[in-house]
Parts: C-alpha cells; structure tokens; sequence
C-alpha cells in the first residue's frame, strides 16, 4: 500500500460507490433486500459513507487497528468536506449548534454530509480526498 492507510481507504470507498446501489443513507449498511444490517455483516451490501470506512478499514487493517485507520479517514473526508463544500459544512455546523444545542466535533458532521448531500456530494468529497 503505497498511499496513507486513510486515503487508501477513502479510494476504496470512492470505488465502491461508483455503483450507485452500494451507497445508502440514515443508516450504516443494508442488505440487499433493504434492511438494516451491521457494517461488519457478511450481508452488508449498502452502506453510509461512516459505514463503509469503517467496513473498509476492518477488511484492510483487521480489527486491532481499524478503528484508528477509520476515524483517520473520517477526519480526512470532513476536512475535504470543508474546502470542497464550504457553505454546506458551515450550514450542518449552525444547525447542530442551534437545534442540538451541540458544539459538535467535527467527525460527527459526517452522516449529516452523507445524508444531506447524498451520494453526489460524498462522491465530490472522495475525489478530493484521493487526491490530497
């Protein structure tokens, strides 16, 4: 693996969805019949971007060192997030702050950017995580 272990998983997740039927929203994976399965499942076909990193780095690293590789990656999407869609990444963060009442952390924007932008501004992030 030639790239960083958070990058290499981001191009992995990119890949995947490539095939539209492989993202999915509000939860971490599904199956392919639609229902809500864990993202470690030998059944999980669908997945959230969270989901499918954290698939992804327990495929690539096992279960020792995922976690860290995961939330690695995850820090390094929302900081691509934050240059490539600014206006909505500052929108998630007032909503939190107003609605929630949260001063959140920024790894817990990211199902919001999944749900809210969907599969096209995931795909818009990942190509330029991939490429940092």
């Amino acid at each position: 693996m030639s790239r960083k272990p958070e990058v290499e998983i981001l191009a992995r997740l990119d890949a995947l969805f490539q095939d539209p039927s492989r993202f999915t929203k509000h939860t971490l994976a599904l199956d392919r019949k639609g229902g809500t399965v864990a993202f470690d499942s030998p059944d999980a076909y669908s997945f959230c971007s969270r989901g499918g990193i954290h698939m992804i780095a327990r495929q690539l690293f096992g279960d020792a060192a995922a976690k860290q590789h995961a939330i690695a990656a995850e820090k390094l999407m929302l900081e691509c997030a934050a240059r490539v869609l600014p206006q909505r990444v500052s929108l998630i963060e007032r909503w939190m702050r107003r609605m929630l009442r949260l001063q959140p952390a920024r790894y817990t924007y990211l199902p919001l950017l999944n749900d809210v932008e969907g599969l096209e501004g995931v795909q818009t992030v990942l190509k330029e995580a991939v490429h940092v």
